[in-house]
């Protein structure tokens, strides 16, 4: 692995907190551009060749975000996109292409990109994009280890405490779920107090935020509604 000594002298941005910026070189000389304007920008990155280097280098610091360089956007890269933002080591990621068909870019947008840049007059964008990709990465991760803990919790009740945390998170009163369980209300109250207890928290409100963020699925690293995007008048198409 490489890392720009050049930037470390110059010292990083406050705002990425000197955690590097991944730069994966899929052969493009967007490479060159973004490693250029990063440099310039005083922004921290390593060069990284594939995935597999990418993931050996999370052992050491961990990226806070991917630039995926590519010369045409194609579909292996969307495999590739796939693998970042959804396998062992999810984070914002932004594709950056000379060019692409309109079709593709939009699939990476759905697969998973935070933005999709083309062209070789990306600089403001790019510096826009990436702080915003590093909070949404930031607030991601967050949420999902909030989620595995909230499952976590979930394993420790019994099976008569979750039927009884389910009708109260339904909005069913003591009276109402000891009737559809047909237990006793006092038996209902215990339920509850043991649930609300093992689930670390006191009031409903809490316990409907818990489950609802179960019931979702894992936060997208996308800022771009993909609906808001025209399709391609043609397949072949293509953005400059």
């Amino acid at each position: 692995m490489q890392k720009d000594e050049g930037l470390a002298s110059r010292g990083p941005r406050r705002d990425l907190d000197a955690l590097p910026i991944a730069i994966l070189n899929r052969g493009s000389t967007t490479t060159v551009l973004v490693a250029s304007i990063l440099r310039n920008s005083r922004i921290p990155s390593r060069l990284v060749m594939d995935i597999h280097e990418l993931i050996e280098a999370a052992d050491d610091v961990r990226p806070e975000c991917v630039l995926l360089c590519t010369e045409q956007l194609a579909p292996p890269d969307l495999t590739l996109l796939h693998q970042l933002t959804n396998g062992p080591l999810p984070t914002a990621c932004i594709v950056v292409a000379a060019s692409s068909e309109v079709s593709l870019a939009i699939a990476a947008l759905r697969t998973g990109a935070f933005d999709v840049l083309l062209g070789p007059s990306i600089a403001n964008d790019l510096l826009l994009a990436i702080p915003a990709a590093v909070l949404a990465g930031r607030s991601a991760r967050a949420a999902s280890k909030a989620r595995e803990m909230v499952l976590t919790l979930l394993t420790t009740l019994t099976s008569r405490e979750r039927e009884v945390l389910d009708s109260v998170v339904m909005g069913l009163a003591n009276k109402a779920i000891a009737s559809r369980l047909d237990l006793r209300e006092k038996t209902v109250e215990v339920h509850r107090a043991h649930a609300l207890k093992k689930m670390r928290t006191k009031s409903l409100p809490d316990l409907v935020r818990q489950m609802i963020l179960i019931e979702r699925h894992p936060p997208a690293l996308t800022r771009h509604s993909t609906s808001a995007v025209s399709p391609p008048a043609r397949n072949d198409d293509r953005v400059p």
